[in-house]
Parts: structure tokens; C-alpha cells; sequence
């Protein structure tokens, strides 16, 4: 009858641990996808960049962008303390938001960090 007690405390112990709360997760293939084509995007005018004449392809990589840093927005929006790899979705889109800065494009920069307030 001891055994059987501890075996069942043991049990709802362990049962307890797996249920603390903790924040909750961001959507992981959304945000991953999102963040890949940002990277796609910086990378791409970054090598315009590097020579002359290449204004207008940034300003189509910068309309692109943008459009997925509306995507990013909207997933942050949908729950800000939502974490992606151990970061709130807040934290992710000032990390995004500090990228697009280093690569020229814009608009995509200005719209995530007014998204923050």
C-alpha cells in the first residue's frame, strides 16, 4: 500500500512539473519563413548596394520586405509575449527591425519599429 502511495505521488509530481505555465510559443514555421525571406531580401540589396545604379531593385526588394515585415507584425501582434528560439515576438521584430537598417531598406525598418511604438 506505501509503495502504491509514493508510486501515485511520484506519478502526479511529474504529471504537475510537465503543466507550469510558460509563455507561449510563436507560430515557428511562420516566423522562421518570414525572417528567412527578410534575410533573402537584406542580403539581396545589400549586393545592389555595393554598386552603383541599382536604386530601383532596391526599392522592389524594399516593397517586398515590407510586405513580410507585415507578416512579422501581425504574428507579433497576435500575442507580443509569445516567444521564438527563447525571444518574445517584440524582442524578434527590434532584431529585424535593426537588419533592415544595415541593408537599406526603409520601409520595411520604419514599419517594424513604429510596430514596437
Amino acid at each position: 500500500m506505501r509503495a502504491a502511495a509514493v508510486v501515485l505521488l511520484c506519478v502526479a509530481a511529474a504529471a504537475l512539473a510537465g503543466c507550469r505555465s510558460s509563455a507561449p510559443l510563436a507560430p515557428k514555421s511562420q516566423v522562421q519563413t518570414t525572417l528567412s525571406n527578410l534575410g533573402i531580401y537584406c542580403g539581396q540589396a545589400t549586393q545592389l548596394e555595393a554598386f552603383p545604379g541599382h536604386s530601383a531593385g532596391v526599392k522592389q526588394l524594399d516593397l517586398q520586405a515590407t510586405r513580410s515585415a507585415r507578416d512579422l507584425v501581425r504574428i507579433m501582434r497576435a500575442d507580443p509575449e509569445a516567444t521564438y528560439l527563447g525571444q518574445n515576438m517584440r524582442r524578434v521584430v527590434g532584431t529585424a527591425a535593426k537588419e533592415m537598417d544595415s541593408c537599406y531598406l526603409s520601409k520595411a525598418s520604419s514599419l517594424l519599429w513604429r510596430s514596437l511604438g
